[in-house]
């Protein structure tokens, strides 16, 4: 079986001939079906190739601010209107490619994996005996009284992406070109630079996703 490429991570439906199951475990204190009607829809419009779609439900101002903290809602709008737009683009890439390699033509599995503080983590995952050992991991948060995707890794095998651990490295590694901490503006200027740099960096081994 070939093995999917790994790539940064940040961000199904029977009509397109790609279904989803649930599985709701009986330990989580939330109702997980509306995050998981999130999931199906996100993955129905990433199927049908609308990715503009699935922006809809992907909160990636929140989860720049939990990262990055000060250094991003400090910045003027424009600079992180602009940060969010680099946001959408490695989450477009990301999806493309693993969507395309691993679930395309494939049953789709959600699952409920964790539930932290007001938080859900759902995984889901291809199926069929022979499905990659592939797995979206997305987290879910109430933004504005609807689940929203704050969080969103990707899992082969045994190894898992990290975006928390990516973006201070981020900055760190665009801190050492000026000598200095960058402004956003020369963060975001520098970022599309070195993704690829630090994109291996930021993957952990273990068995999160199980």
């Amino acid at each position: 079986m070939r093995r999917a490429p790994i790539t940064l991570a940040l961000f199904v439906a029977s009509s397109v001939g790609v279904g989803a199951s649930g599985c709701v475990a009986r330990n989580a204190s939330a109702d997980v079906r509306a995050p998981m009607r999130v999931i199906k829809a996100v993955e129905r419009a990433i199927d049908g190739g609308d990715l503009a779609a699935a922006h809809g439900s992907v909160d990636v101002e929140y989860r720049l601010a939990e990262v990055l903290g000060a250094f991003f809602t400090d910045g003027t709008e424009p600079e992180r209107r602009d940060l969010e737009a680099l946001t959408f683009e490695m989450f477009d890439r990301t999806t493309t490619q693993h969507w395309d390699e691993c679930c395309r033509g494939r049953q789709m599995r959600l699952r409920f994996k964790k539930q932290v503080a007001g938080d859900v983590w759902i995984v889901s995952e291809p199926t069929g005996p022979d499905a990659p050992k592939f797995a979206w991991e997305y987290r879910l948060s109430q933004r504005g009284g609807e689940w929203r995707i704050t969080q969103r890794e990707l899992r082969v095998d045994a190894i898992r992406s990290d975006s928390t651990r990516f973006w201070p490295m981020a900055r760190r590694k665009i801190a050492e070109l000026y000598g200095r901490d960058p402004t956003l503006a020369e963060f975001n200027a520098n970022l599309p630079s070195i993704q690829g740099l630090l994109r291996k960096r930021s993957f952990v081994v273990g068995s999160q996703g199980r």
